[in-house]
């Protein structure tokens, strides 16, 4: 939703006016992606190494596996996973916190497919994997009030007009 703040703050001389550039900018350089607020998941491929991402409250998900042959595989629905794991097995970890808590958090239904965790950039380079938890110190404020009309202006970023029809 800051992606203009983020742009500015960076000195960044885009083309476009929209936020896919300044995330993928951002992705490039992972110190900047605390300064992120929103709600995004993403990946950045390079020769050497993969960086996923994914917002701080979890809101867009982001799913990984690694594939019999050893290849990191990423997506936002499980679906598009589910064949590239060896067998797929249902976790019965998750299955018994999906009956007991109504969700599986930090895991998905599959072994060997997971989730990136809310607010963590891992980097993969080969097989091996670090993980960075990206969640900014969040300043105590006593104006609630003040802090939801912030964020609702926050939402209210579009590229273009933004319209209301009721009908």
């Amino acid at each position: 939703y800051n992606y203009r703040e983020v742009r500015a703050a960076l000195g960044l001389d885009i083309r476009t006016e929209g936020d896919t550039e300044v995330f993928s900018h951002v992705l490039a350089h992972p110190e900047h992606i605390p300064r992120l607020k929103g709600m995004y998941a993403g990946a950045l491929v390079g020769p050497d190494r993969v960086r996923l991402t994914r917002d701080r409250f979890g809101i867009k998900p982001l799913y990984r596996t690694v594939t019999g042959e050893g290849h990191l595989a990423a997506a936002s629905q499980l679906r598009c996973l589910g064949d590239l794991v060896p067998r797929r097995t249902i976790d019965r970890r998750a299955v018994a916190s999906f009956l007991r808590y109504g969700n599986v958090h930090g895991a998905t239904m599959f072994q060997g497919i997971d989730e990136v965790a809310p607010g963590t950039t891992e980097t993969w380079e080969g097989s091996t994997r670090s993980s960075v938890v990206d969640l900014p110190p969040v300043a105590p404020t006593d104006d609630l009030r003040g802090a939801l009309e912030r964020s609702i202006r926050r939402h209210l970023v579009a590229d273009v007009d933004i319209a209301v029809l009721l009908s």
